[in-house]
């Protein structure tokens, strides 16, 4: 999935989404009806006032036949987690798509969102203080992948600038604890300096608990 802008400000922004076999490609674009073609379509629309960002930074997860599509949307100063759903187990899905409303009221970054099997639950990474000196990493979790809450977040040992956060998973968007244990990450970009961003790949933990540390 990925933002696509149709004005030259880079407002007005809507989602896409290209398949592939494999990550080398070839790629093929969803056109409205199908796959392939010049002419590609958006899956989610940019509907409201053009003088906002709009909809993007998609992320998805499978879950029992369900497609879970998890993007933001920007109207000014209030940007929310959206939600739709869509049939996982229907070859042309983005025509099946349903949205199901606000996710929640990002106070943060854009959210990544990931299945925890072991658990039930849906855990999301971001950015606080997004490209701040005293940015931090945010935790979000939701039982049911509808509406989600900040619980957590971590302040040490994270660099200056973070935004774009993400946790690496399964294709599906899963995390097996007892089996990716040590594959478990959170990605980021960080830096001081406006367009010249490092790229952090930090190994993490993730534990349940009854508390948090906001």
């Amino acid at each position: 999935g990925y933002t696509t802008t149709m004005n030259k400000k880079g407002v007005c922004n809507n989602i896409m989404v290209a398949r592939s076999k494999t990550p080398e490609g070839p790629y093929e674009k969803w056109n409205g009806s199908g796959w392939g073609g010049s002419t590609p379509e958006p899956i989610i629309t940019h509907d409201a006032s053009h003088d906002f960002w709009g909809v993007g930074e998609p992320s998805f997860i499978e879950l029992n036949g369900t497609l879970y599509i998890y993007y933001t949307h920007s109207m000014g100063s209030i940007e929310y987690c959206m939600v739709a759903t869509a049939d996982a187990r229907d070859e042309n899905w983005p025509a099946t798509i349903q949205k199901q409303g606000v996710a929640c009221v990002k106070k943060t970054d854009s959210l990544d969102i990931k299945y925890v099997e072991d658990w039930g639950k849906f855990i999301a990474v971001s950015t606080g203080d997004r490209m701040g000196e005293n940015s931090w990493l945010a935790i979000y979790e939701s039982d049911d992948g509808m509406r989600f809450e900040l619980v957590d977040a971590t302040r040490e040992n994270t660099f200056p600038g973070l935004h774009n956060a993400g946790i690496s998973s399964r294709p599906n968007g899963h995390i097996n604890l007892a089996e990716d244990a040590d594959k478990l990450c959170v990605i980021y970009a960080y830096g001081r300096q406006w367009a010249s961003w490092n790229t952090r790949v930090q190994p993490i933990t993730l534990t349940l608990t009854d508390g948090n540390d906001i």
